[in-house]
C-alpha cells in the first residue's frame, strides 16, 4: 500500500475553501453596498420631502446620532422629537447628497464612511445655507435581514474636499 500524503491534500482543500469564501465575501459586500446605497438614496429623498416617518424606519430603536450643530441624541423617540421640532421651525432641505467612500463588514454590523453635502433653510434662516463634511455610520443587520442605522456621526474634523491635495 502506498502512503497517502494528507497534508498537501488538506492544504489544497483549505486553499480552495478560502478562495471560494473570499469570492463569496466580495459578492456579498457588493450586494450589501448596493442595498445600503439604496437606503441612503431613500433617506435623501425623504429628507427633501420632509417625510420623517420614512426616515425613522431607517434607524434602530436605540439610534445614537452626533450632529455638529446640535446635542447628541439617543433613541428613536429623541430623533422623532427632533424631526417634530424641525417641522415647527419650518426646516426645509433644498439639496441633500452623500457619497459612500468606504464600507466594511464585521458580524452583523456594517461600517460606512463617506462625505455629505446639503443646503437648508427655515423660518429663521430664509436664504438656504450650505454645509458639507464627512460622516461615519454603523448599520446593524436585523432579524428580517434588513439593515438599520444604529450610530451616525457627522463631520469628522476634516474637510473631505481637501483630502489628497
Amino acid at each position: 500500500m502506498k502512503p497517502v500524503h494528507v497534508l498537501p491534500t488538506l492544504t489544497l482543500l483549505f486553499l480552495c475553501l478560502v478562495l471560494s469564501s473570499s469570492g463569496n465575501a466580495q459578492d456579498n459586500l457588493k450586494e450589501i453596498r448596493q442595498k445600503l446605497e439604496g437606503i441612503n438614496r431613500t433617506m435623501e429623498r425623504a429628507e427633501l420631502e420632509n417625510d420623517y416617518s420614512t426616515q425613522l424606519k431607517c434607524f434602530t430603536d436605540d439610534i445614537m446620532i452626533d450632529h455638529p450643530l446640535e446635542p447628541p441624541l439617543r433613541g428613536k423617540e429623541s430623533l422623532k422629537a427632533r424631526y417634530e421640532r424641525n417641522q415647527k421651525e419650518g426646516v426645509k432641505y433644498h439639496s441633500v447628497s452623500s457619497t459612500m467612500e468606504d464600507l466594511w463588514v464585521s458580524g452583523d454590523r456594517v461600517y460606512e464612511r463617506g462625505t455629505w453635502g446639503m443646503s437648508v433653510s427655515s423660518k429663521r434662516v430664509k436664504q438656504p445655507i450650505g454645509a458639507f463634511g464627512s460622516y461615519f455610520q454603523i448599520w446593524r443587520k436585523q432579524a428580517d435581514n434588513a439593515y438599520r442605522i444604529e450610530y451616525l456621526i457627522f463631520t469628522l474634523d476634516f474637510n473631505p474636499y481637501e483630502l489628497g491635495r
